[in-house]
């Protein structure tokens, strides 16, 4: 969890995470249930992303007996999924009692959030050549970059490629696209959703062959300003310690830690 208390908790920022989760139903035999008492995502592709709990708000009598049912649940797909436990998530102590069940500890990632009221990118100069994804060929060849950066199957890009299309391609969409060419070959990714009280920043990835060349950078202050010439005054994300980094250098501040807990039995 986030070692400096005294940071305030930034709850746009779960909040971001759950309404682009709200659009992955829109997959075939997806499901997206948004409760008071949590929030979860479930499908039928073998992914931990297309399978989790994104925000649990329990009281400490009633949460063992409905994580045993949301395992429960789960366990009907012979999946594995994964339980993400931020400075939200209640109640305090979910964490013990996800390992008591048999979770263990896959990752941990912290959400970020910047003012980009007036922002503009630096003048750096990197020859990356960014463009916004305007038609489904482009959305195509975003996918096939997205994948190759993030190494993953190529049936998860898909099924991204397959939400983002539904938004479709209209400047003030919900979801914009961004792919990044270097020597006319695409080299990197990202994604902006749109909420009314901030940007999202997802999907940021960059060719292996193509890291440390301040690509990443580089994209992550074009949609910063692009957001900011939209009229947003807010971008929330989840980073990586790889790209917490980054983002600090642009002046994100970490406001929450989401710790990922992973389910395979």
């Amino acid at each position: 969890m986030l070692k400096n208390k005294t940071i305030p908790f930034d709850g746009e920022i779960i909040d971001n995470l759950c309404g682009l989760y709200s659009h992955f139903d829109k997959l075939p035999e997806t499901v997206f249930c948004n409760n008071e008492d949590v929030t979860y995502c479930k499908s039928k592709l073998p992914f931990p992303a297309f399978n989790c709990v994104i925000n649990t708000n329990l009281t400490s009598e009633s949460a063992n007996s409905k994580v045993e049912d949301i395992i429960g649940c789960f366990s009907q797909l012979n999946l594995p999924f994964c339980w993400n436990v931020s400075r939200s998530s209640l109640p305090v102590g979910l964490d013990n009692i996800l390992k008591n069940k048999g979770f263990v500890l896959a990752d941990t990632q912290s959400g970020m959030s910047m003012n980009i009221l007036g922002y503009r990118k630096s003048e750096r100069q990197t020859n990356l050549e960014i463009n916004v994804v305007s038609a489904r060929e482009e959305l195509d060849l975003w996918a096939t970059t997205f994948q190759q950066g993030f190494e993953i199957p190529e049936f998860v890009s898909q099924a991204f490629l397959e939400i983002y299309r539904t938004f479709g391609f209209e400047p003030h969409s919900k979801i914009r696209c961004f792919i990044g060419f270097y020597n006319n070959k695409p080299v990197c990714t990202a994604a902006l959703f749109f909420t009314p009280k901030s940007a999202g920043i997802y999907s940021m990835s960059t060719i292996p062959d193509f890291r440390r060349m301040g690509f990443g950078q580089a994209i992550a202050e074009y949609i910063l300003e692009y957001a900011a010439k939209l009229g947003n005054d807010k971008a929330v994300l989840f980073a990586t310690d790889a790209g917490k980094r980054i983002y600090k250098k642009l002046g994100f501040v970490e406001n929450d830690v989401s710790d990922i807990y992973l389910y395979n039995k």
